[in-house]
């Protein structure tokens, strides 16, 4: 059974949990993309339409590509790419 739990600090994290009996093990971590700053709901949405959901799939995109499916500067990619990178690592 999959459990779905929600944790709020300094930025929104969603974890998703599986039990073994009384051990519980994370499955997914995902850290909301709004946690980088200069990120917002609108930017979020324009990111999410290009494949990026959260902070792990922006720590892992190409500056390049992502610049041509959003329109947004490479300059600002790469400061969200390296805060993103920080997170997860």
């Amino acid at each position: 059974m999959l459990h779905v739990r929600y944790f709020y600090a300094n930025h929104d994290t969603i974890r998703v949990t599986r039990r073994f009996g009384d051990n519980v093990v994370d499955v997914i971590t995902a850290l909301d993309i709004t946690g980088i700053k200069g990120i917002g709901p609108k930017r979020a949405e324009v990111l999410a339409l290009s494949g990026v959901r959260n902070v792990s799939d922006l720590a892992n995109s190409s500056v390049i590509s992502l610049s041509s499916k959003t329109e947004i500067s490479e300059k600002l990619l790469i400061k969200w790419i390296k805060q993103a990178k920080e997170f997860v690592h």
